[in-house]
């Protein structure tokens, strides 16, 4: 479902926020107090997005911790007022509302839990008290929060969320989970539990795993059973499970099991997590790694992708990449390390494919971890597809069903006349491009908004390994010559009709190409147009007749 990203105004403040609707028959709010520091929503993955209930996403821009900024506390009344308007615009009793928060995130929950009489509150990770605990290492947070880092100052805004858990109303379900291995355990957390018992449905979960290290590992380490406590409040349903340890290390009954006995020895761990055409070459990165050996530092494990054709093989090295989440996800209480099990290629950039020859290929990747090798083609990931002309050549790279295939053909290979084309607009206006027109490939079904993208490219005259893609929007419609087809998407133009901004183009003639993406088919046609770009970097567009 399409999310509403927008802004919210109350005497003078200005929220952002997001917004998805709710599905099926749930009458049910969760609001997200996102955490940290920087930009971005917490919580907003694919996990959360496909709860049925409406969720309302807040960001914290001025670090208010949703309470205050500059010692005006009007900010809070601006967080209540935008929930509660989303209350009364989606016909949602207050009854029905869920707020979750994780760290900065957390502490906004609790507090709105408390003071504005919430009964759901999940948080992880909580600051309880925020000014001491930011005033050593981020003082200018707190003075932005207070208006001062006066000692009285610090204490008095310290005390709101004790003296709260100390007097709001006891009817409350609230779900608190921490470790002792975070840092803030004994400030924050541990000082305040007897407060918390107090609520007639008080839940916490105590982490107690190697995986859990600092602060934020909490979170990360308990994001599954967060999303269970979250899925059951918005049908309705309350768990209750009062005080309980999670981890390997907790002190829950558990069957005596050797981990040697279970060990798979050299398991391999291989994804694509990001991959991507740009910067005229390659990137990718993942995890590479044989559990059960030590992948701690940089140079504990060596990968290398393997590029194969009918012809010719090639080989790009791959940099090691440092992420604590390995541990979180396969450590299994083993005591390896895991924690540069990661790649990308060289630099965290794009590896440039000109030396590659033209061809198809599959690709591999080959792992060295200490005296064992392992070499697959199969990657865990997300289906992604990628396709960019670059210096005179397509550039194609599809990931589906496992495998990672990537295609090098000169562009010219590509033309074909077995297609209709009509082009209604093609201009330049106040320095953005805007274009439109219909293609319908003969014999080739894209009826489907996924089987098809469209590109614009420029290619250069003087310069035959030059030239400049620019993506298009595709819309729904009929060609005017092909009226018994079905309203497909053989309409390609400009991104919601707003122009594309143009790129720096070098001074020079170039011919004008529409390229079409249809999954297993890349067509490629003449516009019957060139492109003048002058000294000042205006594109006119001509005919090329």
């Amino acid at each position: 479902m399409k999310l509403i990203s927008d802004r919210y105004t109350f005497e003078g403040v200005s929220l952002e926020f997001k917004l998805q609707l709710a599905k099926k028959d749930r009458r049910h709010l969760l609001v997200v107090f996102s955490g940290g520091f920087v930009g971005g929503f917490d919580f907003d993955g694919e996990s959360f997005t496909k709860l049925n209930c409406a969720i309302l996403w807040i960001r914290d821009e001025l670090n208010t911790y949703y309470i205050q900024h500059e010692g005006d506390k009007v900010y809070q009344f601006a967080v209540n007022s935008l929930i509660e308007k989303t209350l009364n615009d989606l016909g949602i009793s207050r009854k029905s509302v869920t707020l979750l928060g994780l760290s900065k995130g957390g502490t906004g929950a609790l507090y709105h839990g408390l003071r504005f009489d919430y009964p759901n509150i999940v948080l992880s990770v909580p600051r309880i008290k925020p000014a001491i605990g930011n005033i050593k290492n981020r003082p200018a947070i707190v003075e932005g929060l207070l208006g001062s880092v006066a000692d009285e100052a610090i204490a008095n805004f310290d005390q709101l969320i004790p003296d709260l858990l100390k007097t709001s109303s006891a009817e409350k379900n609230i779900y608190l989970f921490s470790s002792i291995n975070d840092a803030q355990y004994t400030t924050e957390i541990q000082p305040h539990l007897p407060l918390f018992r107090r609520y007639s449905n008080f839940n916490y979960v105590e982490t107690h795993s190697t995986n859990v290290r600092q602060h934020e590992d909490v979170s990360l380490y308990n994001i599954s059973l967060i999303s269970s406590v979250v899925s059951f409040l918005i049908d309705g349903i309350t768990p209750k499970y009062g005080e309980v340890q999670n981890g390997i290390y907790s002190e829950m009954d558990r069957q005596s099991v050797a981990p040697e006995t279970f060990y798979i020895k050299n398991h391999p761990v291989i994804s694509i997590e990001s991959h991507a055409i740009r910067d005229g070459g390659l990137y990718l990165r993942g995890r590479a790694f044989l559990m059960y050996n030590d992948a701690s530092e940089y140079g504990s494990v060596k990968r290398k992708l393997v590029l194969t054709s009918a012809a010719n093989t090639y080989s790009i090295q791959l940099g090691g990449l440092k992420d604590r989440r390995n541990n979180r996800d396969f450590s299994q209480g083993t005591g390896h390390d895991y924690n540069a099990g990661s790649y990308a290629t060289l630099g965290n950039l794009a590896h440039n494919l000109d030396a590659l020859p033209f061809g198809e290929y599959l690709c591999s990747i080959e792992i060295q971890q200490g005296r064992n090798n392992f070499s697959s083609s199969e990657f865990e990931g997300r289906p992604s597809r990628e396709l960019r002309v670059i210096n005179g050549y397509v550039l194609k790279s599809v990931f589906e069903k496992r495998l990672l295939r990537i295609s090098k053909i000169p562009m010219h290979d590509y033309h074909d006349h077995s297609a209709y084309i009509q082009l209604d607009a093609l201009e330049v206006r106040s320095s953005r491009l805007y274009i439109k027109g219909s293609c319908i490939v003969k014999n080739v079904n894209y009826s489907n908004w996924g089987d098809v993208q469209y590109k614009l490219v420029l290619k250069s005259r003087s310069n035959s390994d030059s030239s400049v893609s620019l993506d298009l929007a595709k819309s729904k419609g009929k060609p005017p010559l092909y009226p018994w087809r079905d309203p497909n998407v053989e309409i390609f133009t400009t991104p919601q009709n707003k122009g594309i901004e143009l790129p720096n183009i070098d001074e020079d003639e170039y011919d004008v190409y529409l390229l079409v993406d249809l999954r297993d088919y890349v067509f490629v046609s003449g516009l019957e147009r060139t492109a003048t770009v002058n000294q000042s970097g205006i594109i006119i567009f001509n005919p090329s007749y």
